[in-house]
């Protein structure tokens, strides 16, 4: 940079194999440290862009997989531009959570770095998104969804509590394990008094399973996911998420009502399902009022 110009490196790489990108982290003979698990879900380490100080360049990348951190990225591609300490993706594309993700925008480097992206996931599988997230592991099938996310900060809990997205979802085959609907429509089909229904739901709820369609939007302001709605599917069965999950805290308070209409009756009975507290073990309750105002109908008549 003697004449007060930004080196530009052009950088076409294709690899059909394996790459490791902790072959370049240590030099040869350094030992590697491990720091202590943090406890913390959002790390306030300092995010590092270093690499994009004063130097520009242009990247034409395809990798057969691409290993960082222990994580795998299968037919990883990229085309990006580098300038001012802002790397543009013009491309992007990897094999990830057992689908495909793609994504254009922009990575922002200096003291305050940020992101601003547009993305979509494939038929990727939502039980190992959710895993990401949280140990829950009752949920499996296939995830497709479409949105765009900004945030900016210093560290990672920045970026949670000021990150801003909007996403759509569309999710077949979507299967819940302990969370028995048709099990509820037996039991209250047979109910014989308020009781049986307050007494027995919610222990058959957690014997099967149900499958869903899922389709619905998610918004993301300040770091709180919010849901205006998500429709779930389930034969005639039918449901609507409703509720938010804060990111910092990691809590949740979501409701889902759902309708079964093949209880017959003037009114549909319906089945309120709550979920709140710590993300990653909520508390559940269960409002079967309007079960149990069908049964009561039911048995005098009406």
């Amino acid at each position: 940079n003697v004449n007060n110009e930004t080196p530009f490196i052009t950088l076409v790489f294709n690899a059909a194999g394996d790459l490791d990108t902790g072959y370049f982290k240590l030099k040869p003979g350094a030992e590697k440290t491990q720091d202590e698990p943090s406890k913390e879900r959002w790390s306030k380490e300092l995010i590092d862009m270093g690499w994009m100080e004063g130097v520009g360049g242009s990247f034409d990348i395809s990798v057969g997989k691409l290993i960082h951190d222990g994580r795998s990225y299968d037919r990883f591609k990229m085309k990006s531009y580098l300038n001012n300490k802002t790397l543009t993706l013009q491309s992007l594309s990897f094999g990830y959570w057992d689908g495909r993700v793609d994504m254009t925008g922009s990575i922002i480097g200096g003291k305050v770095p940020g992101v601003s992206l547009g993305f979509t996931l494939t038929n990727c599988d939502i039980g190992q998104i959710i895993q990401s997230f949280t140990p829950r592991d009752n949920i499996s099938g296939r995830l497709g969804v479409s949105g765009t996310l900004s945030t900016s900060g210093v560290n990672a809990l920045s970026w949670a509590q000021q990150a801003e997205s909007k996403l759509v979802l569309n999710g077949v085959g979507v299967v819940v394990d302990r969370f028995d609907l048709q099990g509820v429509v037996d039991t209250v089909s047979v109910s014989r008094t308020t009781a049986d229904v307050v007494n027995n739901v919610g222990r058959v709820l957690e014997k099967g399973a149900t499958e869903f369609s899922l389709e619905g939007n998610l918004n993301v302001k300040n770091g709180v996911v919010k849901t205006p709605g998500i429709t779930l599917k389930s034969g005639n069965m039918l449901g609507n998420l409703t509720g938010e999950i804060g990111l910092v805290p990691w809590t949740m308070s979501l409701s889902t009502l759902f309708q079964f209409p093949m209880l017959a009756s003037e009114t549909v009975p319906t089945m309120v399902v709550e979920l709140e507290g710590p993300v990653d073990e909520p508390a559940l309750r269960l409002d079967t009022d309007s079960l149990e105002a069908y049964v009561s109908k039911r048995i005098v008549g009406q």
